[in-house]
């Protein structure tokens, strides 16, 4: 009967190490930023948020009238409008 009971703690013992499991459900998340220079020169879509890291985000910049869209910096660069960045850290 003790050997038996022995046993029976043991499966238990491992049951528990083989279900329990690290919780992986934590997201890494990064925020996001955008200043338009001059502020009246127009606005971007999105603005600010936070999103998860590795999420895709497009940014589409809408200039006022009389102003033109020149280039993206920091955060994200170049000229194309909508330009897309992949969150991996804080962007500006």
């Amino acid at each position: 009967m003790k050997k038996l009971f022995q046993l029976t703690v043991s499966l238990l013992v491992i049951f528990l190490f083989i279900t329990c499991s690290k919780d992986d459900s934590t997201v890494v998340q990064y925020s996001l930023s955008v200043e338009v220079t001059p502020v009246e020169g127009g606005s971007v879509s999105p603005y600010s948020g936070t999103f998860d890291e590795g999420e895709t985000i497009t940014l589409l910049a809408t200039p006022s009238a009389e102003y033109i869209f020149k280039n993206w910096s920091g955060g994200a660069s170049g000229t194309s409008n909508p330009t897309t960045t992949i969150m991996n850290s804080n962007k500006v």
